[in-house]
């Protein structure tokens, strides 16, 4: 019975440990998703209206402007901006204070998942959209119509 709590115990305090690593290393990994989907779009962008094949190319542009282009970007650009402030910050202070750059660093890791959680919220939100436009596109003949013809009397 004691092996056997101790070992519980030692899966619950790894259990904790690893989960705590991946929340330290989540705004890195919304970073590096930010980074890969903008280099995919570097060849195929949907931001090219001239190409597009959508029915609504302008609707199109502004989804990849906002979500593919704008959030991705600022969020890619959060580290390297974000440690020049830093840096600018610290050399225009009259003295160095540690904890305020330590403090500056955490909220520049972080930026990322704010940004993550932003791009979510905004696909959630058009997701209703997304749903009409599918359903618009469809033609008459497989659209559930309910359509009921009342004779006047």
């Amino acid at each position: 019975m004691e092996s056997n709590f101790v070992e519980t115990m030692q899966n619950a305090a790894l259990c904790i440990l690893k989960s705590i690593w991946r929340i330290i290393k989540l705004p890195y990994g919304c970073w590096i998703a930010a980074a890969k989907r903008l280099a995919a779009k570097l060849e195929n962008s949907p931001m090219d209206i001239d190409s597009s094949s959508s029915r609504w190319p302008f609707l199109s542009f502004l989804k990849a402007l906002i979500l593919d282009f704008v959030i991705d970007g600022l969020s890619f650009l959060a580290y390297p901006v974000g440690i020049i402030m830093v840096i600018y910050e610290q050399t225009q202070a009259y003295y160095f204070i540690f904890w305020s750059m330590v403090t500056s660093l955490i909220v520049v890791y972080v930026i990322p998942v704010s940004f993550a959680i932003i791009r979510d919220v905004i696909v959630i939100c058009l997701l209703p959209f997304n749903k009409y436009l599918s359903w618009a596109s469809k033609p008459a003949q497989q659209l559930d119509l309910d359509v009921h013809n009342h004779d006047k009397a």
